[in-house]
């Protein structure tokens, strides 16, 4: 997962059915424009703070900060790669990657690993 190519499509495109989401609103694709959504960069509508390009990595299981925010898309995309990466570097997988009962068998593991703790 280290070195995966990475893609930006705009939700108009990569999401189904008839919404219309914003014109900077993209999912971020792994490996080719069709391929898995791992990710989420869009646009807020309010940033107090001048961050106004939120990003959100979907990895199972969650290796530090999976979201964040940043003044510009393309500081949002560098955050995103990074937390790949370094994710990537933790072991994460992607469970979309899955099957449903492939996944809860993940799932199931994690959590008994947890409650054992």
């Amino acid at each position: 997962m280290g070195h995966a190519e990475l893609f930006l499509v705009s939700a108009n495109k990569s999401r189904r059915g008839n919404m219309r989401w914003s014109d900077d609103d993209y999912d971020v694709c792994d490996g080719a424009p069709d391929g898995p959504v791992v990710g989420r960069i869009y646009k807020l509508t309010v940033a107090p703070t001048g961050n106004w390009w939120f990003w959100a990595v979907q990895l199972f299981p969650a290796v530090g900060a999976d979201s964040g925010t940043a003044e510009t898309r393309e500081a949002a995309m560098e955050a995103f790669k990074a937390q790949v990466d370094a994710a990537a570097g933790m072991g994460a997988s992607r469970i979309q990657h899955m099957g449903h009962a492939e996944r809860t068998k993940v799932v199931r593991q994690i959590f008994t690993e947890w409650a054992n703790a």
